[in-house]
């Protein structure tokens, strides 16, 4: 299904996106991690730690092929770029 809403020359281009940003939002985290760590836990570091475990949570499962994300979100948003219906 997400072979037909996105289109093939993306997908080596958002393969290679999602890895970095895997990479950077682990870095992201470890970063976060040590600041709360370091000066105190606040809901700002708490937040930032839910939206950046999300954002990981996303990239590894777009680069190890869990393909939820794949198969489940990028068609709908894809569709909604597109201005398409649901189809």
């Amino acid at each position: 299904m997400a072979s037909v809403i996105i289109p093939d020359p993306l997908k080596p281009f958002l393969d290679v996106m999602f890895g970095v940003g895997a990479i950077v939002m682990f870095g992201e985290i470890i970063v976060v991690l040590y600041r709360a760590v370091t000066l105190r836990f606040t809901a700002v570091y708490v937040a930032k730690l839910i939206v950046y475990g999300f954002l990981l949570a996303i990239c590894l499962d777009w680069v190890t092929g869990f393909n939820f994300f794949r198969d489940t979100v990028a068609p709908a948003v894809w569709n909604v770029l597109n201005g398409g219906g649901n189809t």
